[in-house]
């Protein structure tokens, strides 16, 4: 059966989209992306997405929203991007969770990546959530290190390494 996921460029049109997604999701997602606290009203949102298009006109970076049967339903993030290498993150809405919709949503980023020269990707989860550490697995991503940061710097953090061939 083909997925009816896909992932495509966000655009400022999106922030409607996204900012009630978050909303609908915030107390689950803060958990794991504090940074979304920063965003509390559509402003802020179009802030947020505005950031990801001028990454991505400077090659540092890209945002991606995720769509399932055309409807998003999170995002796909590249930060810190160099010639070779950047860290990758992505959230969903709490009501997608669970049916492999990130996975898909990875498969189909690697070859876009791999075309702009990219040749590793590195993903940093915290090590209590689980899910996200599926994810890195399922999609091949190996864990290299145990890291600790955060607040105090009493969170612990694992870092997955992917190589795109």
């Amino acid at each position: 059966m083909k997925t009816p996921v896909t992932i495509r460029l966000v655009h400022p049109c999106d922030a409607g989209s996204l900012y009630r997604l978050i909303e609908q999701s915030r107390g689950q997602l803060e958990r794991w992306l504090p940074s979304l606290r920063a965003i509390t009203t559509l402003n802020s949102t179009r802030q947020f997405i505005n950031r990801y298009v001028t990454a991505r006109r400077r090659g540092k970076g890209a945002g991606y929203v995720i769509q399932v049967n055309g409807q998003v339903v999170g995002m796909l993030t590249l930060e810190n991007m160099t010639a070779t290498t950047a860290d990758v993150g992505y959230w969903l809405e709490n009501t997608a969770w669970g049916n492999g919709y990130v996975i898909a949503a990875l498969q189909q980023l690697f070859p876009r990546v791999r075309q702009a020269g990219l040749t590793r990707l590195q993903l940093i989860t915290a090590a209590d959530n689980l899910r996200s550490q599926r994810v890195a697995q399922h999609t091949g991503f190996t864990l290299r290190q145990q890291l600790v940061g955060g607040v105090r710097g009493k969170t612990k953090m694992l870092l997955y390494e992917r190589r795109l061939r």
